[in-house]
């Protein structure tokens, strides 16, 4: 697919969102994030192009981001999928290996070996919290 850059009436509608990634981009991870307001940057560019457009642009646009918004959903819910894939793969090959004696069941496993008796105990709590 040849992704043409749109230049809407001045300004590229696909670089708007970008200071927006860097700064998540830099604070990702990072213990002494600032917050990131989604509404600081929509305020900015609302107040820098999109105050000054006409009806029939503004339509457009409208157009243009209910596409970008449905192509993004849809990429964070394929992302979350295999994210949670690959976690859940993850943690039972470590289940594995602390079963199979190759790593030590020690309080970092997520899923370790528990006696029988265990989990009828927490079964049971799940049955009375239903």
């Amino acid at each position: 697919m040849k992704v043409k850059k749109i230049l809407m009436y001045n300004f590229d509608i696909f670089g708007l969102p970008e200071k927006y990634f860097e700064d998540v981009k830099d604070n990702f991870q990072s213990e002494n994030s600032n917050l990131i307001f989604v509404d600081d940057y929509i305020n900015e560019i609302q107040k820098e192009h999109l105050e000054f457009l006409e009806l029939h642009h503004l339509e457009e646009l409208k157009y243009y981001f209910a596409r970008f918004a449905s192509f993004y959903s849809r990429l964070k819910n394929a992302t979350d999928k295999l994210y949670g894939e690959l976690v859940l793969e993850r943690l039972l090959d470590e289940a594995d290996m602390a079963a199979d004696g190759i790593i030590e069941d020690d309080d970092s496993i997520a899923f370790k070996r528990i006696e029988s008796s265990e989990f009828e105990r927490v079964m049971k709590l799940f049955e009375e919290e239903e």
